[in-house]
């Protein structure tokens, strides 16, 4: 491939790249005779709701692309729609990516660390035309694959480009002064999507940020039971917060600060009943005894026979873990290796996850870092990601024992079950 027209962009975030992408496949249709430009993202909505929304605003603002018709899935010269055109393709399946040829051919691919691999080879593959291109953007959320391959070992054959969200005008520069403040200049979240750079993956970190990134790209749909988890806050700037899920999809967390006991248990009875929810399962240590004891007591969560489970996170842990925070916790972790669920883009929640440190105790069993312990090293309480880890754990089906996940010891090469 001719490394000019093969152009790989990593950066921060708000930076502008979906405009930008939006601009090349509109200068490049409204340019060359016959273009093709098929258009690809992780997920739906990536692509739908945000870069092909983007080409709309940009068609519109511009009264001289008149020629160029837009509809939901296609961008097409007037009277050439079969021929000249720019079309919107799921990544779901490489075979919706296939079977472009043209003299100008352009494949745009948004957020493509989150683009499955094989769909990446089906790209590759086509561009047999002389004078074929392929556009690459995202933020770097996955050191392997396809997308970190264009900066590292194939970076001979691609333009590379980085933009950090600190040089970038678009960017407030609280944006990254908060970021380095809640979780550390020099994490690995601050390097994703502030900096541009790929995470390194802390060798004592329980679960990965390129994990938590990935599934905050991915979509699974939204059905099945609904359970949610709720970790009450416990006082200062700790939060209250909601994590309601649909089989292995997460719905944005709702997150309140200073709730009382009934005010938080009102919520939670409303959101249970407004969701169908089979199962609440709220954190039942501190302030959220209280909180349980409303709901096991609520008549309506009885008659919808909405179980109220309350959960314990310093309780017992199993033959792997040391407490129930560890077996919660590594049942979470399994489903995000696994690629299995979808979280929420949420940047607290992903910072959560993928800052809280574990070791391995005297009985060879892991223990995560404690809450306190993560405020002393500055952290925010990680209450986003117990309160999804709760959706995810218990009751105790969930709990059973599962051997989890290989685990380097700490100090050594050897990895561990």
């Amino acid at each position: 491939m001719a490394r000019g027209r093969h152009v790989a962009i990593r950066s921060g975030h708000g930076v502008g790249k979906t405009t930008l992408l939006a601009w090349t496949v509109l200068w490049y249709v409204a340019t060359r005779p016959f273009a093709r430009v098929p258009c690809t993202a992780p997920t739906q909505h990536q692509l739908s709701d945000l870069l092909w929304a983007e080409i709309s605003l940009w068609r519109g603002r511009a009264p001289g692309l008149a020629f160029l018709e837009w509809s939901a899935t296609r961008l097409a010269m007037v009277g050439h729609a079969a021929d000249w055109f720019a079309v919107a393709r799921s990544s779901k399946v490489p075979e919706n990516v296939a079977g472009f040829h043209a003299e100008h051919l352009l494949y745009v691919v948004d957020e493509a660390s989150g683009v499955p691999d094989k769909v990446m080879q089906v790209v590759e593959g086509a561009l047999t035309t002389a004078g074929a291109i392929v556009l690459l953007a995202g933020n770097p959320t996955r050191r392997v694959g396809y997308f970190a391959d264009a900066f590292s070992r194939h970076r001979s054959r691609w333009h590379t480009i980085r933009v950090s969200s600190e040089d970038s005008p678009r960017v407030s520069p609280e944006y990254a002064e908060g970021m380095a403040a809640k979780w550390g200049a020099d994490s690995d979240i601050y390097r994703v999507r502030v900096l541009g750079d790929f995470p390194r993956g802390e060798a004592d970190t329980f679960i990965a940020v390129d994990q938590a990134e990935a599934a905050a790209l991915r979509e699974v749909e939204a059905s099945g039971p609904c359970e949610i988890g709720l970790d009450v806050a416990r006082y200062g700037d700790d939060e209250t917060v909601f994590a309601v899920r649909r089989g292995l999809s997460v719905l944005p967390l709702e997150c309140h600060r200073s709730w009382s006991i009934p005010e938080t248990a009102g919520r939670a009875i409303q959101m249970a009943l407004e969701q169908g929810a089979t199962a609440l399962k709220v954190d039942d240590s501190g302030l959220g005894g209280g909180v349980t004891d409303i709901l096991q007591a609520d008549a309506r969560l009885r008659d919808v026979r909405c179980k109220v489970v309350a959960a314990n996170f310093g309780g017992a842990g199993d033959e792997h873990y040391a407490n129930a925070t560890g077996v919660m916790w590594g049942r979470l972790r399994e489903l995000l290796a696994g690629g299995e669920i979808a979280l929420p883009d949420d940047p607290d929640l992903i910072g959560q996850l993928s800052s809280r440190r574990y070791t391995v105790n005297a009985a060879g069993k892991i223990a995560l870092e404690r809450k306190e312990d993560m405020k002393r090293r500055g952290l925010p309480s990680p209450d986003r990601a117990d309160a999804v880890a709760l959706a995810f754990g218990y009751p105790e089906a969930v709990i059973q024992a599962r051997a989890p996940l290989a685990i380097p010891q700490l100090g050594g090469s050897k990895w561990r079950r």
